[in-house]
């Protein structure tokens, strides 16, 4: 298990489908760069603390055993229940520490809420090693928002998860992302923040009541979701902004519009919008406007004249995502079993494919007692944050030796250079990669610069009280230096 993961996950704006959404049609939604940032950590104590200070949830805890049991404040309720859910499907046996912060202004209506239980099960998943599917995140997150909100369609926790642009139906039935560069929209703001639980139930009500109208109004909507679709993916902005008028037509025959943003999007249209319409729950919250290459400004005048704000956010951004200062770009040399060249790929893709076997290069420092260097990694690693490694540890780029890997992995981490001797070579396999790593070894006392990107705390720690700092936990190995321990025969 992992000790410490960050991750985020950007919001969403729905584009078209508001409320047909919830009976079983399709809507188009776009992930938005609002983002919300979480840290876990695992504890050594069964208990769960959050510590949100955005949420005004300062180290808020309870017993793990009492996880989504008794009185929770609603600002806790996300992530504790996604917790409880995710427990439930898959355990977790040690506590929990959750740390959030968050991109999003809350009055924006941007689905932070989601966005937060989407990054918990995802965090929580990567502490375990569990390598959970898209899928398989949608499904207990989505589990998760019924449960605090008793309705919901799941197109907010389907944008924070794939992100991009997607084609979503009622329950994740169906997700298509569709591929696109960007969405030329402005957003507008109308200052008044929306109940969206209170309108779907009200429009639930008015379905029960006048069904057959009711019915009629989302199957137009659904078609010109299908239509919108087919011009999104032609860019065929034209079209895309009549059925966002259309569409907008619909919403104010449902009664989900509001005098404030009908001002915003009239003025945006006689601005030369080629589209506007609410977006989302309606009631309040924001409004969107299409704009092509010369008219951005005078919409976004034009909706601060009506009295709205305009919201500069970008669409179409990247899902939920591992948050680390590890270059995800960065080239690994690909090899076979015998450790022959047979490709160069990134950081990211050896690290997600396990059938790409990559050289790496570590090296353990001793002191003149010949105590080990054991070094803490840093939180923003990409794999094995927050625990320990012995000592410095990096890949092979590009038309690098192994040695020279090495060398520079020491200069890079600790800001020190040595005579390195070469003490062993072997294959290494683990839960998220492969890779051939040649130990080396070299004496030297200090001092060290430490980067903190690379390294949170140093400590020379000697054989003999090696067991006890692992048996109290703490010191959690990295699985590379449990073998290079065993490797060098300081572990047995």
């Amino acid at each position: 298990m992992l000790t410490q993961v960050t991750v985020s996950a950007p919001g969403k704006l729905m584009l078209m489908g508001e409320h047909a959404v919830v009976y079983d049609f399709p809507c188009l939604v776009t992930a938005v760069d609002s983002r919300f940032y979480l840290t876990a950590k695992v504890l050594i104590e069964p208990k769960f603390i959050l510590h949100a200070p955005d949420l005004g949830i300062i180290d808020y805890q309870k017993p793990l055993s009492q996880i989504g049991l008794g009185d929770i404040p609603d600002q806790a309720k996300c992530t504790e229940l996604a917790i409880k859910n995710f427990i439930k499907k898959y355990s977790f046996s040690r506590g929990i520490k959750i740390e959030t912060k968050s991109s999003f202004s809350q009055k924006y209506g941007f689905g932070s809420s989601s966005a937060s239980i989407v990054c918990t099960v995802k965090a929580l998943g990567e502490l375990k090693q569990l390598k959970l599917s898209n899928q398989e995140l949608f499904d207990l997150s989505y589990q998760t928002v019924l449960e605090k909100q008793g309705v919901g369609s799941g197109f907010d926790v389907a944008a924070s998860i794939w992100g991009g642009t997607l084609y979503f139906v009622t329950a994740g039935k169906k997700i298509e992302p569709i591929k696109i560069d960007s969405i030329p929209l402005c957003i507008g703001y109308t200052g008044v923040k929306s109940n969206t639980t209170q309108i779907v139930k009200e429009i639930a009500k008015k379905k029960q009541e006048f069904p057959d109208n009711i019915n009629k109004i989302f199957e137009s909507i659904s078609q010109l979701v299908e239509s919108g679709k087919k011009a999104l993916m032609e860019k065929d902005w034209v079209s895309f902004g009549k059925f966002m008028n259309f569409n907008q037509n619909y919403l104010e025959d449902l009664g989900v519009n509001s005098e404030k943003l009908a001002d915003m999007i009239s003025h945006s249209q006689k601005a030369g919008s080629l589209g506007a319409k609410l977006s989302g729950a309606g009631g309040g919250d924001c409004m969107i406007a299409l704009y092509n290459t010369q008219n951005k400004s005078q919409i976004e005048e034009a909706i601060v004249q009506a009295g709205g704000e305009a919201v500069n956010i970008k669409t179409n951004v990247e899902g939920v995502r591992i948050e680390t200062t590890d270059n995800q770009k960065e080239m690994f040399v690909v090899v076979d079993k015998d450790d022959k060249i047979l490709e160069y790929r990134s950081r990211y893709d050896c690290h997600h494919d396990k059938t790409l076997r990559h050289r790496s290069s570590g090296t353990a420092i001793f002191n003149d007692q010949g105590e080990i260097l054991m070094i803490k990694r840093s939180s923003t690693k990409d794999l094995g944050a927050g625990t320990w490694d012995a000592t410095s540890a990096g890949h092979v780029q590009k038309n690098e030796t192994y040695e020279a890997a090495a060398k520079r992995e020491l200069f890079e981490e600790l800001g020190i250079k040595g005579n390195l001797k070469l003490h062993s070579k072997y294959l290494f396999d683990d839960y998220n990669e492969s890779e051939i790593q040649a130990l080396y070894t070299v004496i030297y006392n200090g001092p060290f610069n430490i980067n903190p990107e690379e390294i949170e705390t140093v400590e020379f720690v000697s054989k003999s009280k090696l067991p006890r700092k692992i048996l109290n936990k703490e010191i959690i190995f990295s699985p590379w230096a449990e073998r290079n321990l065993q490797e060098l025969g300081y572990l047995t």
